[in-house]
Formats: C-alpha cells, sequence, structure tokens
C-alpha cells in the first residue's frame, strides 16, 4: 500500500509539473505574437 501511494503521488507531481510547463509555455508563446486588433485601430 506503501508503494501504491508513493506512485499516485509521484504520477500527481509529475502530471501537476507537466501542465504548469504547458501553461508557462502558452503564456510565453503569447506574449511573443503581437496583438493584431492593437495593430488595426492604431492605423486607422
Amino acid at each position: 500500500m506503501k508503494d501504491f501511494l508513493k506512485s499516485l503521488f509521484i504520477i500527481f507531481a509529475t502530471s501537476a509539473a507537466f501542465l504548469i510547463g504547458l501553461y508557462l509555455g502558452e503564456e510565453k508563446v503569447k506574449a511573443k505574437i503581437s496583438d493584431f486588433q492593437e495593430d488595426l485601430e492604431e492605423k486607422k
């Protein structure tokens, strides 16, 4: 039972780390892309 809980915790921690990394990676990609709507409004 102790090994099962340890395995479950490791899987949970790994999944959480992956999801946090995915979220932070998306934020970096979104930050690199300029906002096209703002560009169009400035040209008018």
